[in-house]
């Protein structure tokens, strides 16, 4: 009895100074478990979070310098316009000119995918297409999944 007992002692010593080294390492040296592979072999390692922010911060550093300013692309000279009277304004008027940044022109048809970048294309997450809606259009009765025919309609009008 006295060996199981020793046995016993031994094997818990021992348990409790591993959880003890692991809780150390892995609270004051950035130890860290992942699993590898299907999951079956741990794979053990220190995780130094100076190193990793340092390498982080650089590489934001190397984007902004590289990232170029959009660039003013003017709106097509109007046709030219017929002679008009002193102090008259003719009716239908183009309003005057506005100069447009690249990122903010209208799709169109044969235009590239906007939103090819993370965060955007100037890697901001700010959209600046077609607006997006924040609200529900107003239901229709009769609309898509309001469980009517046509014939039910016409015998409630």
């Amino acid at each position: 009895m006295r060996i199981v007992r020793r046995v016993f002692l031994t094997l818990l010593v021992v348990v409790l100074v591993s959880v003890a080294t692991f809780t150390v390492l892995r609270k004051f040296f950035g130890l860290r478990v992942e699993a590898w592979g299907a999951g079956y072999k741990p794979h053990f390692y220190f995780f130094k979070p100076e190193e990793h922010y340092s390498v982080l911060e650089k590489n934001r550093a190397e984007q902004k310098s590289a990232s170029p300013a959009p660039a003013a692309v003017p709106d097509p000279a109007p046709a030219a316009a017929p002679t008009a009277v002193p102090g008259v304004s003719p009716a239908g008027d183009p309003p005057p000119a506005k100069e447009k940044t690249a990122g903010t022109t209208a799709p169109h048809a044969g235009a590239p995918p906007y939103w090819t970048n993370f965060r955007g294309p100037n890697r901001d997450g700010v959209y600046d297409e077609t607006p997006v809606l924040t609200s529900c259009p107003p239901k229709d009765p009769n609309g898509p999944g309001s469980n009517r025919s046509a014939a039910d309609t016409r015998r409630l009008s």
